[in-house]
């Protein structure tokens, strides 16, 4: 999914990744500096500078001023972005969703015990 969105998006890893940042961090009331995005991705200020400088030129982000700190600045999504990406989300997950509910009961358990098998092996100690 992040790689379908971030190629109909027109955006690499990292700037897919540092926007779903801001979004989830919005979504808890909160907003982040450049410097705190940059510590949450673990990158370089100036690598961090030349991230948010491509996605405010391609409209994906704002900069501005930091209500608790007038000297501050933080780093917003756009409203146009945020919508653009839980509609190409939406769509994945609803076809998803048509697929998953589609499948017989049979299905649906030999499914379920694979998944769960995955998990037990990836959970094990000595696992990659």
């Amino acid at each position: 999914m992040r790689r379908r969105l971030q190629e109909a998006m027109g955006m690499n890893p990292s700037d897919l990744h540092a926007l779903r940042m801001l979004i989830a961090a919005r979504g808890a009331g909160k907003s982040l500096s450049p410097k705190e995005l940059a510590e949450r991705l673990g990158f370089s200020s100036a690598s961090v500078t030349a991230l948010l400088n491509r996605l405010e030129r391609s409209g994906h982000l704002e900069r501005e001023p930091d209500a608790a700190d007038r000297r501050g600045l933080i780093v917003v999504s756009t409203g146009a972005t945020d919508a653009e990406m839980e509609a190409r989300l939406g769509r994945m997950h609803a076809a998803m969703m048509e697929v998953a509910s589609s499948l017989g009961p049979v299905e649906a358990a030999a499914v379920i015990t694979t998944l769960e098998r995955l998990c037990e092996a990836l959970d094990a100690p000595d696992a990659p």
